[in-house]
């Protein structure tokens, strides 16, 4: 199991309007990306296991889109739509927010 030691990002907060993405966004995927720059790369079918460890407040699918697309701009898949086994799991942590993964080869 990998572990990217950010708090998950929500969807809600990554835009600002309909085209602009947040400061805040921004600063995230950075940072994403220096933390996953070492990962294990994947080419075709993939399958991804997702734990977020955030607010329990948070909806389960709001850092989905977001997580994926970095893992695309961190080049460890190809592209999102070659995930096609995805499972998401919530727990609930306010000290130690972060993202658990794992990804396995189709």
């Amino acid at each position: 199991m990998s572990e990217l030691n950010l708090p998950p990002f929500s969807i809600n907060k990554a835009w600002s309007g309909r085209r602009f993405r947040t400061k805040e966004y921004k600063d995230w995927t950075i940072d994403a990306l220096w933390l996953l720059k070492k990962h294990k790369k994947f080419k075709g079918k993939v399958g991804i296991d997702i734990c977020f460890y955030q607010n329990k407040l948070a909806d389960i699918d709001g850092g989905v889109k977001i997580f994926l697309d970095v893992l695309v701009k961190a080049g460890i898949i190809d592209d999102d739509r070659y995930v096609y086994e995805l499972s998401i799991r919530k727990e609930d942590e306010n000290k130690n927010k972060r993202i658990e993964f794992e990804i396995y080869k189709l």
